[in-house]
């Protein structure tokens, strides 16, 4: 089941008169998503957007300079399997048994005039325990932005981001290494309204154990951003209406699922054999066919992601792997 089906389904299921903040939080939410466009994002476009935040930051960093969130409110929803990829590119360990990896994972983006300033709330899905009701997890923290404002960090959330695998790989490059850090300097994390009251009865400890749950996501927040209002065509997206799947729920007393698109990576049929970059009238001799990562690029005002392609010349090299039961 989506995640926003199941935030639709649990406020469906509390009754006006239940006033605890953690239960209302349901009805809140699917109120605040109802006219809201919804997308679900396949593990390519999950991929692709990995990619973008393991590229140069400097150029991640100049490509949100002049991006603008082109709508009021929208959510977003994936299925958490593309975080092997993010695992196995930074030779991460395995599964933290205190933190296990979600089974889906979304956020609902609330932006003001211009799309330069908003709010965004993380929801995920747990691994399902056998206990009922599965309930998907809603962040006590919400996460404001202003992509134009510099906002300093606390310093143990610094401390914390420079002994991550993603920030570590830049260590030996001062320039990258500090477009990365800025990135969060346009964010502060703070208590939601529901929040509030329910944070105010754990430790400071508790307290960092769940901001941690999605400081680290914000950058992946930007790259999915980045990715969708790309200057050249990058994903597609097709709409999904379940009219006809409500009116069989209905007639079994059934609450409605809710519509959404569906959005997959834009396939580009021409092939890129090379791209030269030497001076005029500069000869050498042509590399060995390799397949080149996809990468973010930036002219002016304008974004786009260059997808992999394959360079050089000569017969690709084969490779036999025997397996054996």
């Amino acid at each position: 089941m989506y995640l926003m089906d199941m935030i639709s389904q649990m406020a469906d299921s509390i009754a006006p008169q239940w006033t605890d903040p953690a239960l209302r939080i349901f009805p809140d939410l699917k109120d605040r998503m109802r006219l809201a466009p919804r997308y679900i994002l396949d593990h390519h476009v999950m991929s692709r957007s990995i990619e973008l935040g393991l590229g140069r930051p400097s150029v991640f960093r100049e490509a949100m300079r002049h991006l603008h969130v082109p709508f009021k409110t929208a959510w977003f929803e994936w299925e958490e399997t593309s975080r092997d990829l993010l695992r196995r590119r930074l030779s991460q360990r395995g599964d933290d048994p205190y933190k296990p990896l979600p089974v889906r994972l979304g956020f609902l983006i609330e932006c003001e005039d211009g799309g330069r300033r908003g709010t965004t709330t993380w929801v995920w899905e747990s691994p399902d325990r056998g206990v009922e009701p599965h309930v998907p997890n809603v962040s006590p923290y919400d996460v404001a932005w202003d992509l134009d404002a510099v906002i300093p960090q606390a310093s143990e959330y610094v401390a914390g981001m420079n002994t991550a695998n993603l920030v570590e790989q830049w260590k030996g490059n001062p320039v990258q290494h500090a477009a990365l850090l800025s990135i969060w300097e346009t964010a502060e994390h703070r208590p939601s309204k529901w929040g509030q009251t329910w944070l105010g009865t754990l430790s400071i400890n508790q307290r960092r154990f769940l901001l941690a749950d999605i400081y680290g996501e914000y950058m992946g927040m930007w790259a999915i951003l980045l990715l969708l209002t790309a200057a050249k065509p990058t994903v597609e997206y097709a709409e999904v209406s379940r009219a006809k799947l409500n009116k069989a729920r209905a007639k079994r007393k059934q609450p409605p699922l809710l519509d959404y698109h569906t959005v997959t990576m834009h396939i580009d049929h021409r092939a890129v054999a090379g791209r030269p970059r030497q001076p005029l009238g500069y000869l050498r001799k042509s590399p060995r066919v390799h397949l080149c990562s996809g990468y973010l690029a930036r002219r002016g005002d304008k974004h786009w992601l260059v997808l992999p392609y394959v360079r050089g010349s000569g017969e690709p090299v084969e490779r036999h792997v025997r397996v054996t039961r």
